[in-house]
């Protein structure tokens, strides 16, 4: 009876402190290789999904031809344009997006 109070609670013990790792995010180390946090990795995907639906919702930019990549903040536009003032306009859009630290223009301009 006593090996299985301890038991019991060794496992509450070890579980409480998961669930403060948990909610903290103490637990969170670099994600897939990088060297950002769980939270670092959430809120570039966040600005992925935001700058990619403001070049969507534009209409002088062909969206479907850019991909965008995010990391720490910064922004890497890559993929075709038709011309040197779509790019433009797309770096443009991007910058605007609240919470981006700079954008990289890799974008190749084929009409």
């Amino acid at each position: 009876m006593k090996g299985w109070i301890v038991a019991v609670a060794l496992s509450v013990s070890l579980l409480g402190g998961c669930a403060t790792a948990v909610m903290t995010g103490t637990h969170q180390g670099p994600q897939s290789g990088d060297d950002r946090t769980w939270e670092e990795a959430r809120e570039d995907r966040m600005l992925t999904r935001a700058v990619t639906e403001r070049l969507v919702d534009d209409r002088q930019v062909r969206a479907m031809a850019i991909q965008v990549k995010t990391y720490r903040g910064r922004v890497t536009l890559t993929g075709s344009v038709v011309n040197r003032i779509v790019a433009d306009r797309a770096v443009e859009l991007a910058a605007r997006v609240r919470g981006v630290q700079g954008v990289v223009d890799r974008l190749e301009v084929k009409p």
